[in-house]
């Protein structure tokens, strides 16, 4: 969590895999930062400002009063500034949710079929979740897709409790009717 774009994302990334962080201290944060680890900057870059001993974060703030032009002339106007505004935990762009394109529901974990009433069961139980995730946010649907996991033949015994084990991935997708 960040007060921009840019230092929410690189908390996420120093929060991976399984965790968050606040920034509270972007200075603290960005200080020891290689350069190399900013959005944008790849190899290219890299060796372009390396080669005006531009390394990390800190090398950035000494050029003080400098860094605008010492970047733009490194590495052009627009990435100079951009640079720049991220050395100095900046970030203009706006935050906009995704859109949300697909509503499903999958169960994979447990699954044990004995016999067509539990496939019934099954398929009926999810059809109804997805209805109801629908509904909720007022869409109608345009596809639908069934995916299915096959137990592949001789294969081991899951390793979890209840897992599927080594499995055939099996989809079958068709367009529905618009009902009006």
């Amino acid at each position: 969590v960040g007060p921009n774009k840019f230092l929410a994302k690189l908390a996420t990334d120093a929060a991976k895999p399984d965790g968050s962080k606040v920034v509270t201290d972007w200075r603290g944060m960005l200080e020891d930062m290689r350069l190399r680890d900013l959005p944008g900057i790849g190899r290219k870059l890299e060796r372009k400002l390396s080669a005006h001993n531009l390394v990390l974060v800190r090398d950035v703030w000494e050029l003080g009063d400098e860094a605008l032009g010492k970047l733009s002339t490194v590495l052009g106007e627009g990435n100079g500034a951009k640079l720049l505004q991220y050395c100095e935990g900046k970030d203009e762009r706006s935050v906009q949710p995704a859109q949300r394109k697909t509503i499903g529901a999958e169960c994979n974990y447990g699954v044990r079929f004995d016999g067509l009433y539990g496939v019934d069961h099954m398929i009926r139980g999810l059809a109804e979740e997805v209805e109801k995730r629908m509904s909720a946010v007022d869409v109608h649907g345009k596809k639908i897709t069934l995916k299915v996991m096959k137990r592949k033949e001789n294969a081991k015994n899951p390793g979890k409790f209840l897992g599927h084990g080594s499995c055939h991935h099996l989809s079958k997708s068709c367009d529905l009717c618009q009902i009006p």
